[in-house]
């Protein structure tokens, strides 16, 4: 028997796999205070937890804290990746939440609408009232909103890897989000 202790509110195992060099993988739902998440571990083929994996041999995806996130499935690719599949409902809108973790050892690259190979994605786009924010790797960034003039119309010190901006005061048009000189463009509607 192999536990993994996580040291969050709940956690509770979903579904698991094996890669060929006979590691297991486990995916599982994952809440700490009121923020759902989808986290995989990874345990040796001795059931040990294999800390080359991710941090420590855990992957937490962040989702919006007032969703109800599920894992439903994991898979290995012939060519290491790893897919999990689940849901996640935000407002009572339903849709499929799609991770892929690539190669071994673990990076990490998340199926979020428009991230990339820095992991930083805006969504929904174009947004009405609020903007999710997803940025990796977790560090304590600073972040700013501007208009198409170039003018601040936000801007917050010590951000975590999922934030939530409130942008239903902002004035239709288009804006940028700029994290460590890296921008992503945004139509408020």
């Amino acid at each position: 028997t192999a536990y993994f202790n996580t040291g969050v509110t709940y956690y509770a195992a979903g579904d698991f796999t094996l890669q060929p060099d006979g590691k297991i993988l486990v995916t599982g739902n994952y809440q700490n205070g009121s923020a759902y998440s989808i986290a995989t571990v990874r345990y040796t083929a001795a059931g040990l937890i294999d800390n080359t994996f991710g941090n420590n041999g855990l992957v937490v995806v962040p989702f919006v804290s007032i969703d109800n996130t599920t894992s439903g499935g994991i898979a290995v690719q012939t060519n290491g990746g790893i897919i999990v599949a689940g849901t996640n409902t935000q407002n009572n809108v339903h849709r499929y939440a799609l991770m892929k973790y690539n190669g071994s050892p673990l990076t990490v690259g998340v199926a979020i609408k428009n991230l990339d190979s820095i992991n930083f994605s805006i969504y929904p786009n174009p947004a009405t009232s609020q903007l999710n924010i997803y940025y990796l790797p977790v560090t304590n960034y600073s972040l700013t909103i501007q208009n198409a003039l170039g003018e601040i119309v936000f801007s917050k010190q010590n951000c975590n890897a999922l934030e939530t901006i409130d942008v239903s005061s902002f004035a239709e048009g288009v804006y940028f989000v700029r994290i460590n000189n890296v921008n992503r463009k945004f139509i408020k509607k």
